[in-house]
């Protein structure tokens, strides 16, 4: 043993990263291929209670997961649980040998991982979109607002969100960029709320099909969003962007394309519960994209 008090920080803990190869479970096709482009190192980011996000040289994003977390455009997910807080803390640099990882003195392997497209297959529209809205009004009520700063970021919320969907509507790039620049980075942590207000913008976009909308508002937010926010949050945009989101909105098509509102109801309070807001918010854009641009809605506004 080595280390304080005669104590190795690497020891297993009894939390499934001891000594032994732990199995990744599942990767995204995304991860997969960064992990393959001859990146042999990746530095801690940060740490949660069920994740560790890494970041190489070139800013390239991956992120080790519990199995309760699930997949994510950038995600590895452990077969088994894991003290993250403890796991990461003396081990600053997660290093790539083929298809194992070593983070300190715990190896974690790829050979039995699944590997998943994380692009989101939307169902074909119908009639039940409007139940699908009613659905995710009722989720985003069951959040009880929080505070002054909870109500001074949802004000400007409303406002960059107003700027961005009636640019969207009429077609006209400035009004849209001055939307994108008002939520780009809006409130505090690791995905700040206007960010994800703007990833559900655009999972509402890809799941309308509307990909003219997309055409105009991708670029923006390329060059207005992703520069201007964290590097945990513009990862997620960049894959959203792509139509690659994470696990529970894959469980959100899923239940739509088989029309089941009660599993419609479940997955949108799961996501609704991701983090302190960000499912809130992203429910929030998700919500306003989806009245705004549905066939035959007219331009409905959200409460």
């Amino acid at each position: 043993k080595r280390g304080e008090e005669g104590v190795d920080p690497y020891a297993g803990d009894g939390h499934g990263v001891g000594d032994h190869v732990v199995p990744i479970r599942a990767v995204s096709r995304r991860a997969l291929a960064l992990l393959r482009e001859g990146r042999d190192r990746l530095h801690v980011l940060s740490v949660h209670a069920q994740a560790c996000n890494f970041l190489s040289e070139d800013g390239a994003l991956i992120a080790l997961v519990s199995p309760r977390l699930g997949r994510g455009p950038f995600h590895l997910v452990l077969s088994e649980e894991a003290d993250f807080h403890r796991l990461c803390a003396f081990a600053p640099v997660l290093w790539v040998r083929g298809n194992v990882l070593e983070l300190g003195g715990r190896r974690f392997s790829l050979d039995r991982a699944q590997v998943w497209d994380p692009r989101v297959t939307w169902p074909r529209l119908s009639s039940f979109v409007h139940l699908l809205k009613e659905r995710t009004r009722a989720a985003l009520a069951q959040k009880k607002a929080q505070g002054a700063l909870f109500h001074l970021i949802r004000r400007r919320i409303d406002e960059g969100l107003e700027w961005l969907l009636g640019g969207l509507v009429t077609g006209e790039e400035a009004r849209t960029r001055a939307g994108v620049t008002r939520l780009a980075g809006l409130g505090p942590g690791l995905t700040p709320a206007g960010d994800d207000v703007l990833l559900g913008v655009l999972a509402a976009l890809w799941a309308l099909r509307r990909m003219d909308v997309l055409d105009l508002l991708a670029p923006l937010v390329r060059s207005f969003a992703l520069p201007h926010t964290t590097q945990l949050s513009a990862s997620w945009l960049h894959y959203a962007l792509e139509g690659a989101f994470s696990e529970p909105w894959h469980a959100l098509a899923a239940a739509w394309d088989r029309e089941d509102a009660a599993e419609v109801s479940r997955v949108l309070e799961s996501i609704r519960a991701i983090g302190a807001t960000s499912g809130y918010y992203a429910l929030l854009g998700f919500l306003h994209g989806l009245e705004r641009f549905s066939p035959g809605d007219g331009g409905e506004e959200s409460g």
